[in-house]
Protein backbone atom coordinates (compact mmCIF):
# COMPACT_ATOMS: atom_id res chain seq x y z
CA UNK A 1 0.00 0.00 0.00
CA UNK A 2 1.83 2.98 -1.19
CA UNK A 3 0.00 5.38 1.13
CA UNK A 4 0.26 3.62 4.57
CA UNK A 5 3.97 2.65 3.40
CA UNK A 6 6.17 4.34 6.32
CA UNK A 7 8.61 6.88 4.93
CA UNK A 8 12.18 7.56 7.51
CA UNK A 9 13.32 10.88 6.97
CA UNK A 10 16.66 10.78 6.08
CA UNK A 11 18.72 14.37 5.03
CA UNK A 12 21.81 12.47 3.16
CA UNK A 13 23.24 11.90 -0.15
CA UNK A 14 23.86 8.69 -2.01
CA UNK A 15 26.09 7.93 -4.92
CA UNK A 16 25.45 4.97 -6.55
CA UNK A 17 27.89 3.68 -9.45
CA UNK A 18 27.59 0.55 -11.24
CA UNK A 19 29.58 -0.53 -14.75
CA UNK A 20 27.92 1.13 -18.17
CA UNK A 21 26.41 -2.50 -19.02
CA UNK A 22 22.82 -2.67 -18.87
CA UNK A 23 22.36 -5.87 -16.73
CA UNK A 24 24.20 -3.62 -14.22
CA UNK A 25 22.90 -0.38 -14.63
CA UNK A 26 19.09 -1.42 -14.68
CA UNK A 27 19.03 -3.45 -11.20
CA UNK A 28 21.03 -0.54 -9.54
CA UNK A 29 18.71 2.13 -11.15
CA UNK A 30 15.65 0.28 -9.79
CA UNK A 31 16.89 -0.15 -6.35
CA UNK A 32 17.29 3.49 -5.97
CA UNK A 33 14.34 4.21 -7.29
CA UNK A 34 12.77 1.89 -3.99
CA UNK A 35 15.78 3.74 -2.18
CA UNK A 36 14.33 7.03 -2.29
CA UNK A 37 10.84 5.95 -2.14
CA UNK A 38 12.08 4.56 1.47
CA UNK A 39 13.45 7.89 2.50
CA UNK A 40 11.61 11.22 2.72
CA UNK A 41 14.65 13.73 1.88
CA UNK A 42 17.47 11.87 0.93
CA UNK A 43 18.98 12.16 -2.21
CA UNK A 44 20.23 9.83 -4.97
CA UNK A 45 23.02 10.82 -7.12
CA UNK A 46 23.39 7.99 -10.09
CA UNK A 47 26.85 7.95 -11.90
CA UNK A 48 26.78 7.49 -15.51
CA UNK A 49 30.53 6.61 -16.43
CA UNK A 50 31.59 5.87 -20.25
CA UNK A 51 28.15 5.93 -21.76
CA UNK A 52 25.48 8.09 -23.30
CA UNK A 53 23.27 9.76 -20.57
CA UNK A 54 20.96 9.42 -22.64
CA UNK A 55 20.54 5.52 -22.67
CA UNK A 56 20.73 5.46 -18.84
CA UNK A 57 17.56 8.44 -19.18
CA UNK A 58 15.51 6.20 -21.07
CA UNK A 59 16.42 3.02 -18.84
CA UNK A 60 15.32 5.60 -15.76
CA UNK A 61 12.03 5.85 -17.60
CA UNK A 62 9.02 4.12 -16.12
CA UNK A 63 7.65 1.31 -18.54
CA UNK A 64 4.06 2.07 -20.39
CA UNK A 65 1.28 1.82 -17.94
CA UNK A 66 -1.95 1.85 -19.47
CA UNK A 67 -3.47 2.34 -15.58
CA UNK A 68 -2.13 5.60 -15.89
CA UNK A 69 -3.83 6.55 -18.74
CA UNK A 70 -7.06 5.60 -17.07
CA UNK A 71 -6.27 7.42 -14.44
CA UNK A 72 -5.80 10.85 -16.65
CA UNK A 73 -8.60 10.56 -18.39
CA UNK A 74 -10.65 9.53 -15.05
CA UNK A 75 -8.95 13.49 -13.93
CA UNK A 76 -6.60 12.01 -11.25
CA UNK A 77 -3.73 14.01 -11.09
CA UNK A 78 -0.66 11.82 -11.37
CA UNK A 79 1.62 11.29 -8.28
CA UNK A 80 5.11 12.94 -7.96
CA UNK A 81 8.41 11.39 -9.08
CA UNK A 82 11.08 10.77 -6.77
CA UNK A 83 13.63 12.01 -9.09
CA UNK A 84 17.54 10.90 -9.38
CA UNK A 85 19.69 12.87 -10.36
CA UNK A 86 22.79 11.74 -12.61
CA UNK A 87 26.03 12.92 -12.80
CA UNK A 88 28.26 11.40 -16.17
CA UNK A 89 31.89 10.92 -16.41
CA UNK A 90 32.20 10.81 -20.51
CA UNK A 91 34.72 8.95 -22.26
CA UNK A 92 38.28 9.93 -22.19
CA UNK A 93 40.77 8.98 -24.90
CA UNK A 94 43.87 7.09 -23.34
CA UNK A 95 46.75 9.26 -22.44
CA UNK A 96 49.40 7.37 -24.92
CA UNK A 97 46.97 7.26 -27.68
CA UNK A 98 46.47 3.66 -27.89
CA UNK A 99 42.39 2.48 -27.96
CA UNK A 100 41.35 1.15 -24.94
CA UNK A 101 38.54 -0.94 -26.47
CA UNK A 102 40.56 -3.61 -28.01
CA UNK A 103 40.07 -6.11 -25.05
CA UNK A 104 37.99 -6.40 -22.44
CA UNK A 105 41.49 -5.78 -19.80
CA UNK A 106 42.76 -3.05 -21.86
CA UNK A 107 38.72 -1.74 -21.46
CA UNK A 108 38.41 -2.32 -17.74
CA UNK A 109 41.85 -0.77 -16.77
CA UNK A 110 41.65 2.13 -18.54
CA UNK A 111 37.72 2.62 -17.29
CA UNK A 112 39.14 2.02 -13.38
CA UNK A 113 42.30 4.38 -13.98
CA UNK A 114 39.67 7.47 -15.32
CA UNK A 115 36.70 6.63 -13.34
CA UNK A 116 38.08 6.33 -10.42
CA UNK A 117 40.16 9.67 -10.67
CA UNK A 118 36.70 11.49 -11.42
CA UNK A 119 34.86 9.35 -8.31
CA UNK A 120 37.24 11.00 -5.90
CA UNK A 121 37.35 14.03 -7.25
CA UNK A 122 32.98 13.60 -7.14
CA UNK A 123 33.13 13.00 -3.67
CA UNK A 124 35.74 15.94 -2.59
CA UNK A 125 33.78 18.23 -4.19
CA UNK A 126 30.24 17.32 -2.76
CA UNK A 127 28.99 15.94 0.56
CA UNK A 128 28.07 12.26 0.06
CA UNK A 129 26.81 10.21 2.94
CA UNK A 130 27.02 7.03 1.32
CA UNK A 131 28.52 5.03 -1.97
CA UNK A 132 26.97 1.78 -3.13
CA UNK A 133 29.15 0.54 -6.00
CA UNK A 134 29.01 -1.94 -8.23
CA UNK A 135 31.02 -5.35 -7.23
CA UNK A 136 32.64 -5.40 -10.64
CA UNK A 137 34.98 -2.37 -9.40
CA UNK A 138 36.02 -3.23 -6.18
CA UNK A 139 38.40 -0.08 -6.42
CA UNK A 140 35.53 2.18 -5.77
CA UNK A 141 35.48 0.94 -1.81
CA UNK A 142 38.75 2.33 -1.90
CA UNK A 143 38.47 5.35 -2.97
CA UNK A 144 35.28 5.84 -0.64
CA UNK A 145 37.48 4.47 2.27
CA UNK A 146 40.39 6.82 1.18
CA UNK A 147 37.46 9.39 2.15
CA UNK A 148 35.89 7.23 5.09
CA UNK A 149 32.18 7.28 3.44
CA UNK A 150 30.25 4.50 4.50
CA UNK A 151 30.36 2.04 1.43
CA UNK A 152 27.91 -0.69 -0.02
CA UNK A 153 29.12 -3.25 -2.56
CA UNK A 154 26.06 -4.13 -4.93
CA UNK A 155 26.43 -7.20 -6.29
CA UNK A 156 23.91 -7.52 -8.97
CA UNK A 157 23.94 -11.24 -9.85
CA UNK A 158 22.54 -14.05 -8.07
CA UNK A 159 24.01 -15.89 -4.86
CA UNK A 160 24.87 -18.73 -6.20
CA UNK A 161 26.76 -17.26 -8.99
CA UNK A 162 28.44 -15.18 -6.27
CA UNK A 163 29.59 -18.26 -4.10
CA UNK A 164 30.78 -19.99 -7.50
CA UNK A 165 33.02 -16.37 -7.85
CA UNK A 166 33.78 -16.65 -4.00
CA UNK A 167 35.25 -20.57 -3.86
CA UNK A 168 37.35 -19.60 -6.92
CA UNK A 169 38.71 -16.29 -5.45
CA UNK A 170 39.43 -18.60 -2.35
CA UNK A 171 40.95 -21.17 -3.84
CA UNK A 172 38.38 -23.62 -2.81
CA UNK A 173 37.27 -24.41 -6.72
CA UNK A 174 40.59 -24.99 -8.71
CA UNK A 175 39.97 -23.88 -12.30
CA UNK A 176 40.61 -25.22 -15.16
CA UNK A 177 38.10 -27.65 -13.75
CA UNK A 178 38.53 -31.79 -13.81
CA UNK A 179 35.24 -33.26 -12.37
CA UNK A 180 32.83 -33.19 -14.09
CA UNK A 181 30.29 -32.47 -10.84
CA UNK A 182 31.14 -29.39 -8.65
CA UNK A 183 29.83 -29.99 -4.99
CA UNK A 184 29.92 -26.17 -3.27
CA UNK A 185 28.63 -25.84 0.17
CA UNK A 186 25.14 -24.37 0.04
CA UNK A 187 24.37 -25.45 -3.64
CA UNK A 188 23.20 -28.53 -5.21
CA UNK A 189 25.63 -30.72 -7.22
CA UNK A 190 26.42 -29.00 -10.08
CA UNK A 191 27.33 -29.90 -13.62
CA UNK A 192 30.42 -28.08 -15.00
CA UNK A 193 28.27 -26.95 -17.78
CA UNK A 194 26.12 -25.21 -15.41
CA UNK A 195 28.44 -22.88 -14.21
CA UNK A 196 29.22 -19.54 -15.37
CA UNK A 197 31.10 -20.03 -18.92
CA UNK A 198 33.71 -17.62 -17.59
CA UNK A 199 34.26 -20.78 -14.76
CA UNK A 200 33.94 -23.84 -17.07
CA UNK A 201 35.60 -22.59 -19.81
CA UNK A 202 38.42 -20.10 -17.51
CA UNK A 203 40.84 -20.70 -20.81
CA UNK A 204 39.12 -18.92 -23.27
CA UNK A 205 38.17 -15.79 -21.18
CA UNK A 206 41.03 -15.56 -18.49
CA UNK A 207 40.31 -11.36 -18.18
CA UNK A 208 36.54 -12.12 -17.44
CA UNK A 209 36.87 -14.71 -15.04
CA UNK A 210 39.66 -12.47 -13.21
CA UNK A 211 37.04 -9.35 -13.24
CA UNK A 212 34.58 -11.47 -11.89
CA UNK A 213 36.64 -13.23 -9.15
CA UNK A 214 38.21 -9.87 -8.16
CA UNK A 215 34.64 -8.30 -6.60
CA UNK A 216 36.06 -10.76 -3.78
CA UNK A 217 39.42 -9.30 -3.45
CA UNK A 218 38.17 -6.52 -0.15
CA UNK A 219 34.68 -6.74 0.14
CA UNK A 220 34.73 -7.39 3.77
CA UNK A 221 35.84 -4.14 4.21
CA UNK A 222 32.24 -3.20 3.02
CA UNK A 223 29.82 -1.84 5.29
CA UNK A 224 27.18 -3.82 4.03
CA UNK A 225 26.57 -6.23 0.47
CA UNK A 226 23.85 -5.45 -1.39
CA UNK A 227 22.21 -8.88 -3.43
CA UNK A 228 19.82 -8.68 -6.52
CA UNK A 229 17.89 -11.73 -5.28
CA UNK A 230 15.29 -12.20 -2.78
CA UNK A 231 15.44 -15.34 0.31
CA UNK A 232 12.76 -17.36 -0.68
CA UNK A 233 14.67 -17.85 -4.01
CA UNK A 234 18.01 -19.46 -2.77
CA UNK A 235 17.27 -20.72 0.88
CA UNK A 236 20.33 -22.57 1.35
CA UNK A 237 23.24 -20.61 -0.19
CA UNK A 238 21.56 -17.29 1.55
CA UNK A 239 21.83 -19.23 4.80
CA UNK A 240 25.34 -20.32 4.01
CA UNK A 241 26.74 -16.98 3.43
CA UNK A 242 25.04 -15.33 6.75
CA UNK A 243 26.88 -17.79 8.56
CA UNK A 244 30.39 -16.92 7.27
CA UNK A 245 32.28 -14.88 10.04
CA UNK A 246 34.23 -11.42 8.81
CA UNK A 247 31.67 -10.72 6.57
CA UNK A 248 29.50 -7.74 6.29
CA UNK A 249 25.92 -8.34 6.73
CA UNK A 250 24.24 -9.59 3.67
CA UNK A 251 20.70 -7.36 2.71
CA UNK A 252 18.94 -9.29 -0.39
CA UNK A 253 16.71 -6.68 -1.90
CA UNK A 254 16.04 -8.57 -5.07
CA UNK A 255 14.46 -8.48 -7.77
CA UNK A 256 15.03 -5.26 -8.67
CA UNK A 257 12.82 -5.18 -11.50
CA UNK A 258 10.32 -2.17 -12.50
CA UNK A 259 7.57 -1.42 -9.80
CA UNK A 260 4.88 -2.00 -12.21
CA UNK A 261 5.74 -6.00 -12.95
CA UNK A 262 5.81 -6.73 -9.19
CA UNK A 263 4.12 -4.81 -6.15
CA UNK A 264 2.97 -1.82 -8.03
CA UNK A 265 4.19 0.12 -4.99
CA UNK A 266 5.84 2.80 -6.94
CA UNK A 267 3.36 4.61 -8.66
CA UNK A 268 5.80 6.48 -11.29
CA UNK A 269 8.34 3.66 -11.81
CA UNK A 270 6.49 1.63 -14.46
CA UNK A 271 21.51 -19.62 -13.70
CA UNK A 272 21.54 -22.13 -15.45
CA UNK A 273 21.81 -25.14 -12.88
CA UNK A 274 19.62 -23.74 -10.60
CA UNK A 275 16.93 -23.06 -13.19
CA UNK A 276 16.37 -26.28 -13.86
CA UNK A 277 17.13 -28.38 -10.38
CA UNK A 278 15.99 -25.77 -7.79
CA UNK A 279 13.90 -23.74 -9.27
CA UNK A 280 12.25 -25.72 -12.08
CA UNK A 281 11.49 -23.00 -14.19
CA UNK A 282 13.85 -24.53 -17.12
CA UNK A 283 15.17 -27.65 -19.08
CA UNK A 284 18.37 -27.92 -19.71
CA UNK A 285 20.23 -28.56 -23.44
CA UNK A 286 22.58 -31.33 -23.68
CA UNK A 287 25.83 -30.24 -25.33
CA UNK A 288 27.74 -32.82 -27.31
CA UNK A 289 31.47 -33.21 -26.29
CA UNK A 290 32.98 -30.07 -28.12
CA UNK A 291 30.15 -28.03 -26.35
CA UNK A 292 28.14 -27.59 -28.88
CA UNK A 293 24.40 -28.86 -29.10
CA UNK A 294 22.46 -29.90 -32.36
CA UNK A 295 18.98 -28.43 -33.78
CA UNK A 296 17.37 -31.74 -32.96
CA UNK A 297 18.21 -31.15 -29.19
CA UNK A 298 17.01 -28.21 -29.06
CA UNK A 299 13.62 -29.04 -30.86
CA UNK A 300 13.39 -32.11 -28.21
CA UNK A 301 13.85 -29.26 -25.54
CA UNK A 302 10.86 -27.19 -27.03
CA UNK A 303 8.52 -30.17 -27.20
CA UNK A 304 9.09 -31.23 -23.71
CA UNK A 305 8.11 -27.84 -22.43
CA UNK A 306 5.51 -27.18 -25.44
CA UNK A 307 3.82 -30.37 -25.42
CA UNK A 308 5.00 -32.41 -22.73
CA UNK A 309 4.13 -32.71 -19.09
CA UNK A 310 7.72 -30.42 -18.34
CA UNK A 311 5.76 -27.72 -19.62
CA UNK A 312 3.32 -27.39 -16.89
CA UNK A 313 5.40 -28.11 -13.75
CA UNK A 314 7.60 -25.01 -15.60
CA UNK A 315 4.26 -23.19 -15.59
CA UNK A 316 3.13 -24.06 -11.98
CA UNK A 317 6.50 -23.12 -10.99
CA UNK A 318 6.87 -20.07 -12.59
CA UNK A 319 3.93 -18.98 -10.81
CA UNK A 320 4.99 -19.72 -7.64
CA UNK A 321 8.42 -18.19 -7.84
CA UNK A 322 6.54 -14.90 -9.40
CA UNK A 323 4.22 -14.85 -6.28
CA UNK A 324 7.09 -15.37 -3.88
CA UNK A 325 9.51 -12.36 -5.43
CA UNK A 326 5.84 -10.15 -5.17
CA UNK A 327 5.72 -11.15 -1.64
CA UNK A 328 9.48 -9.99 -1.06
CA UNK A 329 9.59 -6.45 -2.12
CA UNK A 330 6.07 -5.98 -1.10
CA UNK A 331 5.77 -4.16 2.26
CA UNK A 332 6.94 -6.18 5.21
CA UNK A 333 8.61 -8.76 3.11
CA UNK A 334 11.70 -10.04 3.00
CA UNK A 335 13.52 -7.59 0.39
CA UNK A 336 11.53 -4.86 1.40
CA UNK A 337 12.71 -5.14 5.38
CA UNK A 338 16.16 -5.79 4.07
CA UNK A 339 15.92 -2.18 2.55
CA UNK A 340 14.28 -0.34 5.60
CA UNK A 341 17.22 -1.89 7.79
CA UNK A 342 19.84 -0.26 5.48
CA UNK A 343 18.10 3.05 5.91
CA UNK A 344 17.83 2.76 9.46
CA UNK A 345 21.77 1.63 9.22
CA UNK A 346 22.48 5.38 7.29
CA UNK A 347 20.70 7.17 9.85
CA UNK A 348 22.52 5.90 12.23
CA UNK A 349 25.08 6.43 10.28
CA UNK A 350 24.24 10.67 9.67
CA UNK A 351 23.25 10.86 13.05
CA UNK A 352 26.98 9.89 13.89
CA UNK A 353 28.50 12.34 11.89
Amino acid sequence: MVGMEKQEEIRGQVLVIPIPVQGHMNPMIQFSKRLVSRCKGLKVTLVAAFIDPEIVLNMMQPPHDHHEEEEAEAGVAPSKSNYITLHTIPFEPSEDGTDPTTSVGTYFTHFQKVVSLRLAQLLQRQQFTCVIYDSIMPWALDVAKQLCLFAACFFTQSNAVNAIYYNVHEGLLKVPLVDPLVPLVGLPPLEVTDLPSFVYDSLSYPSSLGHAVAQFSNFRRADCIFVNTFDSLEEEVVKWMASQEEWPVIRNIGPTIPSVYLDKRLKDDKDYGFVMDVWWVGIRVEVDSNGFFTRQEVEKCIRDVMEGDRGLEIKTNSSKWMKLAIQAVDEGGTSDNNIQLFVQQLASTIRNI
